[in-house]
């Protein structure tokens, strides 16, 4: 599991140097089984732009409650990550998890809870 980046992006909202993916980056020749996770600090703004962003992939999903999407598609976490983080707030929060591939995102997130995620995936 790479979680480089990880405290930068919950610091900084985004890496430096990061530019946008190609139509084929982020994409994977295998369907995955994502979940996306988020809180949004002003909710009365509306949650549409998450929901725009995820029918945007193209890929099958399903919104299990209020704050969390399934979605099931040739994406990875990190791809996820990056294109509804760049509609969210800087302080929003949101957690996508490759249930496929045992792998993780987080943005905005408390350092100790980054830290226990990062200490307890694995163990």
């Amino acid at each position: 599991m790479d979680w480089s980046g990880c405290n930068r992006l919950s610091n900084h909202g985004r890496l430096p140097g990061v530019t946008e993916r190609g139509p084929d980056e982020g994409l994977m020749t295998q369907a995955r089984n994502i979940f996306v996770a988020y809180e949004l600090l002003r909710p009365e703004r509306g949650d549409e732009r998450i929901q725009e962003v995820i029918e945007a992939f193209g890929c099958v999903w399903a919104r299990i409650n209020r704050n969390v999407f399934y979605l099931h598609g040739e994406l990875d976490a990190a791809f996820v990550g990056s294109k509804i983080w760049a509609a969210m707030n800087m302080d929003d929060k949101l957690v996508v998890v490759d249930a496929s591939k045992n792998d993780a995102r987080w943005y905005n997130i408390k350092p100790e809870v980054s830290q226990f995620l990062v200490n307890n995936w694995h163990a």
